[in-house]
């Protein structure tokens, strides 16, 4: 169960192949309960499982495509709160780093933003961020390597019935 549900993650309660707009796929995870904050394994999970389909993607075809774009947006603004809002980064601390908007929101919005830290910040910013998405990418292939028979067996199963739902993706599990 380790594979699509880790540690402190949602469970997985779909999987499809069927195209719907600009997303080749999905996988859907919902929450058990009520929830009005989170933790950092939570959103480390997160991160990784969003993680996964890229790394399926290179694990399996040997190359990479712009099918995963939306799951990288996603994963590395995440990445991004975790350091920047929530002070979840060991490297950087418990600081607030977001950046303020001045004014009333209007076209030139961007060029009115300011920085409460340096440019040196910044780059330790930039560099802790891509340090966290290159971690857990590499995490998530390493998973996709040690159950290779089970992704195979979701890809078998997802082509021949195109949807899965959570109680079929633990019956695939368990065998």
């Amino acid at each position: 169960m380790a594979l699509l549900t880790p540690e402190d993650s949602d469970p997985v309660h779909k999987v499809t192949i069927v195209p719907r707009g600009s997303a080749l796929g999905l996988t859907q995870t919902l929450p058990t309960d009520d929830r009005h904050h989170t933790t950092r394994a939570r959103i480390v999970a997160g991160i990784r499982h969003g993680l996964a389909g890229r790394a399926a993607e290179e694990l399996v075809f040997g190359h990479l495509s712009t099918g995963a774009a939306s799951d990288l947006a996603s994963a590395t603004h995440r990445a991004h709160q975790m350091v920047c809002r929530y002070g979840m980064s060991e490297r950087i601390g418990p600081i607030y780093l977001e950046e303020s908007k001045g004014g009333e929101v209007f076209l030139g919005r961007d060029w009115m933003s300011r920085r409460s830290y340096s440019e040196n910040k910044a780059g330790e910013i930039d560099r802790e961020i891509s340090r966290m998405l290159h971690d857990l990418y590499a995490d998530a292939l390493r998973r996709l390597r040690e159950h290779r028979p089970l992704l195979d067996r979701i890809a078998e199963a997802l082509l021949e019935r195109e949807t899965l739902d959570g109680g079929d993706l633990v019956a695939l599990m368990v065998g």
